[in-house]
């Protein structure tokens, strides 16, 4: 993303940084309340995962958001 000029060292330091500390918050999230609670409300399956359906709508919604927000650098990009 440096090297094309869609961001900058700084842009990308700080999403690193933002990112990571996403990740260990989630990551403590998973591992003890957010998993008990959707352990006791029953939308885990019986390996404790979530079902294909819950996981397939987020990640088409992502999918959908990145596209259109690439697709939109790009035109800006073009004019």
């Amino acid at each position: 993303r440096v090297q094309v000029q869609l961001h900058t060292t700084e842009q990308v330091v700080v999403g690193y940084a933002i990112g990571s500390v996403n990740a260990g918050v989630f990551s403590t999230l998973c591992q003890a309340p957010l998993m008990a609670a959707l352990s006791r409300s029953g939308v885990l399956n019986d390996q404790g995962l979530l079902p294909y359906p819950l996981l397939l709508v987020p990640a088409l919604v992502g999918a959908l958001i990145v596209g259109s927000v690439e697709r939109r650098i790009g035109y800006w990009v073009e004019q």
